[in-house]
């Protein structure tokens, strides 16, 4: 499949007929785009990966769920800023948990052990 002859509808349609070359010519237009808008919400290179896989293997499980008249880039632009948010909330919340574990009760003051219990339930 040439990259330069094949619309991103018709590679989104042959992507849903299963032939995954399709995916190669949308990777190949898009990665670097993609990279750049998980990265402005993540800034972690390692994440930012992750989310464009990720956002990749999305757009081959709705293939058949694309509409081929519709323009790709800005229908996956929302698949990977989507998924880059979900993941920064979770790395938000896997800090915030980290943090609260961290912490040591110095004392046994029965409001402090209260407090900390308060946010482990957060």
């Amino acid at each position: 499949m040439s990259i330069t002859y094949v619309t991103d509808g018709e590679a989104m349609a042959t992507l849903a007929r299963g032939e995954m070359q399709a995916l190669d010519v949308l990777v190949v237009r898009h990665n670097d785009h993609a990279q750049g808008l998980a990265y402005g919400v993540l800034r972690d290179p390692s994440l930012t990966h992750d989310v464009v896989a990720d956002s990749f293997l999305a757009v081959v499980a709705a293939a058949r769920r694309f509409d081929p008249s519709r323009p790709f880039a800005p229908w996956f632009g929302r698949i990977v800023i989507n998924r880059a948010i979900k993941e920064a909330q979770r790395e938000r919340r896997r800090r915030y948990i980290g943090s609260l574990w961290k912490r040591r009760v110095e004392d046994d003051d029965p409001s402090r052990l209260a407090e900390m219990g308060e946010l482990r339930q957060i």
